[in-house]
């Protein structure tokens, strides 16, 4: 191995004893040795997001402990200095996650590696390109640039105004698929501050008697509030079935039973979550359990991003999962949070442009 001009090489310690000697240099090059350097051999690593990094295995008797470790945090931890406890994050100067050299590397805070990942090229060149992709595509959906409907919106201002509400803003947020700032927002009025409830009934302050009309009807759902109805409401034909009423199922649910009774009423609350007829009350009962509302919305760990793109690949693009994926990833490529690869991968199958 050729040591290059002004490269120096520092010895790693690791958790315990490998079979061979590792070492990295200021170029941001590793070497796995027995005695000399000089002899030793240059490893590449695997890349990972664009980052290249160093696995390693240790032994512990017949178990196996797999660990990893990043060159450029290796780089840094072993040729900079911190100038601050808060300097916890290493940034590439050129935006290039290969180059490990230890002139292209900087401890920062939190904030600088927020800045800086700002300023890179292709996070303003994606974030200036998507905007009009990412309206025609909510279009579709039928959202028109907004993650929320007036009608979710109304939903979420009634059980947040609820006194005796006990499920969390985290656990609201999740649901809707937002996030608890986007809650915090709703709430005071700062987003969606154009949508009114009349407190004591639920109502929108606005004419619009559909949404009107089933936010009373859950608001009566939650407090016991009777009133006359103009119409016959619509059994739940769960009820109807053997082994009790709709508290019953549930509990048979949480305690792991599998049955057809079980799988009816699992499906009859997916209907009526997806039409809107799903009480709050029970939505926060389901809620709380971490009920799945679409069969599908949750991605299989081992199927994964690479997963679900394969499918893309075959055609299976009409399932919800698939679509959720795609929905997923424009949306973190809209953020500038999508790595390089997987912009890379989406734009090779026409996703991406």
């Amino acid at each position: 191995m050729q040591i290059l001009e002004k490269e120096s090489f520092v010895e790693l310690e690791l958790e315990d004893e490998l079979k061979f000697r590792y070492a990295i240099s200021n170029f941001g090059r590793l070497v796995s040795f027995t005695k000399d350097i000089e002899y030793g051999q240059i490893l590449n690593g695997s890349i990972t997001e664009g980052y290249r990094i160093f696995r390693y295995r240790i032994y512990y008797g017949r178990k196996v402990s797999y660990r990893h470790k990043f060159f450029h945090r290796l780089v840094a931890e072993n040729f900079l200095e911190k100038t601050s406890d808060e300097q916890i994050y290493v940034l590439h100067l050129d935006h290039n996650l290969s180059n490990d050299h230890v002139g292209n590397l900087k401890w920062a805070t939190k904030q600088e590696m927020l800045a800086h990942h700002g300023t890179n090229s292709k996070v303003l060149k994606a974030r200036k390109q998507s905007g009009k992709r990412l309206r025609k595509y909510n279009q579709k959906r039928g959202i028109v640039g907004q993650k929320l409907s007036k009608t979710q919106v109304m939903l979420i201002k009634t059980l947040l105004s609820h006194p005796g509400r006990k499920t969390s803003q985290k656990i609201i947020a999740r649901e809707f698929g937002i996030s608890e700032m986007q809650i915090y927002r709703i709430k005071s009025g700062e987003n969606w501050g154009h949508v009114k409830i009349d407190e004591q009934h639920g109502t929108s302050s606005k004419t619009d008697k559909p949404a009107e009309k089933k936010i009373e009807k859950n608001k009566r759902l939650i407090t016991g509030e009777k009133a006359e109805l103009t119409q016959k409401p619509k059994k739940e034909p769960i009820k109807r079935k053997k082994g009790g009423a709709w508290d019953e199922h549930l509990k048979a649910y949480c305690n792991g039973e599998k049955n057809d009774l079980i799988s009816r009423w699992i499906n009859e609350n997916r209907k009526q979550y997806r039409d809107g007829n799903l009480s709050l009350e029970k939505i926060e009962k389901l809620i709380e359990i971490n009920f799945p509302f679409v069969s599908e919305a949750k991605i299989k760990k081992s199927d994964g991003w690479d997963g679900q793109l394969e499918e893309w690949k075959k055609g299976n693009r009409k399932s919800f999962s698939i679509q959720l994926w795609k929905q997923r990833s424009i949306r973190r490529f809209v953020e500038g949070k999508l790595s390089g690869d997987r912009i890379a991968k989406l734009k090779e199958v026409g996703i991406l442009k």
